[in-house]
């Protein structure tokens, strides 16, 4: 993957970081965000502090294995963005260079957390007390949210002021277009020198007031479109599922495609394939989203039922098979 002329032009004599609290929510919104911080540590030449294991939201019903590491479900990536653990970043930065809790209590309630943690604020082991922590020794702690700002990274203009980097009065009107249809409604954020030159930036993300529960190609905006899809890239090609998971799901697909084999629908011979369905029951906070079965079958039968003989695979967390009631004539 050949690297463009790099986003950053200002040589860097000390360490710089970036630490973040994954997001409140399931899976796929953890991943989200957690490409945001990949990028914005790739292209501004920071070091990305790992989480400490934490039990994931739906993803701690093991009773032997309730907390994951967020990197643990991707391929290494460490040959393209430095990367550090909580544990070897206090060591290295925190313990004997910042001010840490004065009751030994405390100390050792942070202390604790630093490989494993719970989101519960009077844990002994707390995600909780070590993010409000490292909320409060970091150099900057942006308040950002994603449905309100976007990030524009202009390798031109990059190390103005915020006070010069006014959208209305930047200098390129084509630019300027492209940047407010990229931001829409939202207020755009330059990144300049005074986000640059701190030591450590940390995202108080796990906060509702500042969630960054937005795709990245949707919140940072690279006015040089080579540097752009250089980034893209580096999501798509390095920021990927690990092996071991790859070799999982692609065992399901064989086996799916194999057992459609064979199967016929009107008459003729259905080529191998299979229509898959996600059906979430149990993980949705709306009841109004918790459609029934039936609701299933008759917002889907417009394609379900030509090809009646093709093979439905359901994803889902409900537990009841009774439950699926007409759709399983497709299984």
């Amino acid at each position: 993957m050949e690297k463009p002329s790099s986003f950053i032009k200002r040589p860097q004599k000390t360490s710089r970081y970036l630490s973040f609290e994954p997001d409140l929510g399931g899976w796929n919104n953890i991943r989200m965000e957690f490409e945001i911080m990949v990028v914005l540590a790739a292209a501004t030449g920071r070091t990305l502090i790992l989480p400490p294991d934490n039990p994931l939201y739906l993803l701690n019903k093991e009773k032997e294995n309730k907390h994951r590491g967020i990197q643990t479900f991707f391929q290494k990536f460490d040959d393209v963005v430095s990367t550090i653990s909580t544990e070897d970043f206090f060591q290295k930065e925190i313990i004997g260079k910042k001010e840490m809790p004065t009751d030994e209590k405390n100390r050792t309630r942070l202390m604790s957390s630093l490989k494993q943690c719970w989101w519960m604020a009077k844990h002994d082991h707390s995600c909780v007390y070590l993010y409000e922590y490292l909320s409060q020794v970091a150099d900057m702690v942006p308040q950002w949210h994603g449905e309100h700002h976007c990030l524009i990274m202009d390798d031109v203009n990059w190390h103005k002021s915020a006070k010069s980097a006014d959208i209305d009065s930047y200098g390129d009107l084509s630019q300027e277009q492209q940047i407010k249809k990229f931001c829409a409604k939202r207020d755009p954020i330059f990144y300049n020198t005074e986000l640059h030159d701190v030591t450590h930036l940390h995202f108080h993300s796990h906060h509702k007031d500042t969630r960054l529960l937005v795709h990245y190609y949707a919140f940072i905006y690279f006015t040089n479109p080579k540097i752009g899809n250089y980034y893209k890239r580096l999501v798509r090609d390095r920021v990927r599922y690990s092996d071991e998971i790859q070799c999982a799901a692609g065992k399901i697909v064989k086996s799916l495609i194999e057992e459609s084999m064979g199967r016929y629908f009107n008459g003729a011979g259905a080529e191998a394939g299979y229509f898959s369905m996600h059906i979430r029951r149990g993980d949705f906070q709306w009841p109004k989203m918790r459609i029934s079965a039936e609701e299933w079958h008759q917002n889907t039968k417009g394609w379900l039922e030509p090809d009646d003989q093709h093979l439905l695979y359901i994803a889902t967390d409900e537990s009841d098979r009774s439950w699926f009631g007409k759709l399983w004539v497709f299984g």
